[in-house]
C-alpha cells in the first residue's frame, strides 16, 4: 500500500507500513506461538490494506475557512490525513465534499487548546456492495443542529444522496472518549444497512447484492472496520458451527448479532430452524440485532439488554433456549478488555460443548484461555490480519468441552 502522508513522516498510524507485507503477518504470527506455545496457530486470513477499513473517524481542526482533517495523536494533536489510503474511496469522496460544506453552515471546528468550537468529529460509515453510508457530526453542543437539519433538507439528494442516516451526536466534555452518550436523529431513518456476501471467495466486495445478507447498525453500534477480513472471520465461525452441527446458539456481547446472525442465521437452506440468544449492554445494538433477524426465514432469536459484567439480567435463561435445552455453542467477542467475570462464572457453571471466542487482544485472550482451562480445552487460534501493517490483529479460538 502506498501512503504519501507515511512517506512524508506525516502519519505513523500504520507503524509497519515501512516492511514488506508478508514479514509484518510473519511477525505476528511468532508473537501469537510465542504467547500460546501449546496451540496449534493457523496462517493468517489476510486481505489488501488499501480501502478495506469501512468507518473513518475524522478529527477536525483549524477554522471553518481553513479546517483541518485527520487523526488525533496520543498529545490529542491533529495528524492531518484527509484522504487515507486504508479508507473506502468512498468514505474519501464523502470527507472531500463536506470541506465547502463546514463554511457554508458555519460549523465552526473545535479547538483541544481553547476548547471552543462545535464541530469536533466526523465519522462516516460505508457498506462496500452497495455504496450506501451513515454520516455522524460529533458537535460540543447543540448550538449546531438546527444548522446542520438545513445541510442535510438541501443536500440530501445531491452531496449527501447516497448517505441513508445522517445524526448528530453531543460530546460536551474535554475528553479523548470520542462520542458522548446523546445522539440526535437528522433523517427519517436512524438505522443503516451493511451487506455481507458470504461466498466461498471471501475476499472479494464486487458480489451479487441480491445473495448478501443485511446487518442494520446505529450511529453508535460496533462495526468492524475491515469487511473483507470480517466477512472472513464470520465465515470461518460459519464454517466451524456447521461442521459440527450447531443450532442453538449463546452469542455473549452480540452487538447487532453479526457473529450469530451470519454464522448461524445462514444455515436454513434445508428448512430446519435454529435459535439464537443474545445479550449486550448497548440498546441500539440489540434493536438492530432484532431487525436484522427479522429478514432470516427459520430462525428463532432472543436479542436483550443485560451487561456482560454480571450476566444478572436473565441469568436463568442464559444457561437454556427457549425450549429448556441446553446451547450447542457460545459465541464469544468481547471488548479488548476481554471477558468479564459475569461470563467466566457463566461458562464455568452451564458449559456448552463449544464456545467461539474472538478477541482483538491476545494478551486478554490468553489470560482467559487460561481461566477457561478446566472447563474448555483450547487446542487451535486463527489469527486474522484486521489491522494490516500494525501490531494488531483478531484471534478466534474454539474450544471443546472437557
Amino acid at each position: 500500500m502506498q501512503c504519501s502522508y507515511f512517506q512524508q513522516g506525516i502519519c505513523r498510524s500504520c507503524s509497519q507500513l515501512d516492511k514488506p507485507y508478508h514479514q509484518t503477518v510473519t511477525t505476528k504470527h511468532h508473537a501469537l506461538a510465542a504467547l500460546f506455545p501449546d496451540v496449534r496457530i493457523q496462517d493468517f486470513r489476510i486481505s489488501e490494506a488499501a480501502g478495506a477499513r469501512i468507518r473513518a473517524r475524522i478529527a477536525i481542526s483549524g477554522s471553518i475557512a481553513a479546517p483541518e482533517f485527520g487523526f488525533l495523536d496520543q498529545t490529542r494533536k491533529l495528524v492531518a490525513v484527509d484522504q487515507c489510503p486504508l479508507h473506502h474511496p468512498r468514505i474519501n469522496g464523502l470527507i472531500e465534499s463536506l470541506k465547502p460544506l463546514i463554511a457554508e453552515y458555519r460549523l465552526h471546528p473545535w479547538s483541544v487548546t481553547t476548547g471552543k468550537g462545535e464541530l469536533r468529529h466526523i465519522i462516516v460509515t460505508v457498506s462496500p456492495l452497495d455504496g450506501r453510508m451513515m454520516l455522524q457530526f460529533v458537535l460540543r453542543s447543540r448550538e449546531a443542529v438546527d444548522r446542520i437539519r438545513s445541510l442535510w433538507r438541501c443536500h440530501r439528494d445531491n452531496v449527501l444522496s447516497s448517505v441513508d442516516v445522517l445524526s448528530v451526536n453531543l460530546q460536551p466534555g474535554r475528553t479523548s472518549q470520542l462520542t458522548g452518550d446523546t445522539e440526535i436523529p437528522i433523517s427519517d431513518s436512524s438505522e443503516f444497512r451493511i451487506l455481507y456476501q458470504l461466498s466461498e471467495d471471501q475476499t472479494s466486495t464486487d458480489s451479487n447484492e441480491a445473495s448478501a445478507v443485511g446487518l442494520y447498525y446505529g450511529p453508535q453500534s460496533f462495526v468492524q472496520t475491515n469487511h473483507a477480513v470480517a466477512t472472513r472471520l464470520y465465515c470461518e465461525a460459519r464454517n466451524i458451527l456447521q461442521s459440527h452441527g450447531c443450532t442453538r446458539v449463546l452469542d455473549v456481547y452480540c452487538g447487532v448479532g453479526a457473529f450469530s446472525l451470519l454464522a448461524i442465521g445462514g444455515q436454513n437452506q434445508d428448512g430446519r430452524g435454529v435459535s439464537i440468544h443474545g445479550f449486550d449492554i448497548s440498546e441500539d445494538s440489540i434493536h438492530c440485532a432484532q431487525r436484522s433477524a427479522v429478514a432470516i426465514k427459520n430462525l428463532e432469536t432472543h436479542f436483550e439488554v443485560a451487561d456482560a459484567a454480571t450476566c444478572q439480567a436473565t441469568r436463568t435463561s442464559f444457561s437454556t433456549d427457549s425450549n429448556g435445552s441446553a446451547f450447542d455453542a457460545v459465541i464469544c467477542n468481547p471488548p479488548r478488555r476481554g471477558l468479564d467475570e459475569g461470563v467466566l462464572q457463566l461458562l464455568d457453571r452451564t458449559p456448552a460443548p463449544m464456545v467461539l471466542y474472538s478477541s482483538c487482544n491476545p494478551m486478554t485472550l490468553a489470560r482467559d484461555l487460561v481461566r477457561l482451562s478446566g472447563t474448555y480445552r483450547f487446542e487451535q487460534l486463527t489469527p486474522f490480519d484486521m489491522f494490516p501493517f500494525s501490531e494488531h490483529m483478531e484471534v478466534l479460538a474454539v474450544g471443546f468441552a472437557r
